[in-house]
């Protein structure tokens, strides 16, 4: 809590926070300069508030991570773009895309791995992918210029 008064400002507690303090020493810091992205899977349901399952990213490695927030266990998912633009996930079927540094969409599920969507997709630089509310199967990505392109996820 802070307090001002004319002379002094001082803060509450007086000793300093601990910030940053890494989720896991399995989990390397981003390459500095790049960044990281970080999803939640609405459709591993919901405990005590939080999602079950979240995805996390860390710039400058080839790997995303898959975080169950109800037993801590984090699991490697390798084959990763190294620098990931955006991830989401779909809430519905669970399906995760990552735009890559070029702007390319790579789809990842359990069954499959890592592969390109598998249809309707247009060859372009994409910044962003939304996911249909309710149908697991649609997707938009959008253009780097601001256009949007409709893809089916498989």
């Amino acid at each position: 809590m802070a307090r001002s008064s004319a002379r002094k400002f001082r803060q509450s507690p007086s000793t300093p926070r601990k910030v940053g303090t890494p989720l896991s020493a399995e989990i390397p810091a981003p390459v500095p300069g790049w960044g990281k992205c970080i999803a939640f899977d609405r459709s591993s349901g919901i405990t005590g508030g939080k999602t079950n399952t979240l995805y996390f990213h860390s710039a400058g490695t080839a790997n995303l991570y898959k975080i169950n927030q109800i037993s801590g266990a984090i699991t490697v998912i390798a084959g990763a773009p190294a620098i990931c633009r955006q991830l989401r996930v779909n809430p519905v079927s669970g399906v995760v895309i990552a735009i890559d540094s070029a702007g390319q969409p790579r789809r990842w599920t359990a069954a499959g791995g890592w592969t390109n969507p598998v249809c309707g997709w247009t060859a372009g630089e994409f910044t962003d992918v939304v996911f249909h509310p309710t149908d697991g199967g649609k997707a938009w990505l959008v253009f780097y210029a601001g256009q949007i392109a409709y893809f089916c996820v498989g």
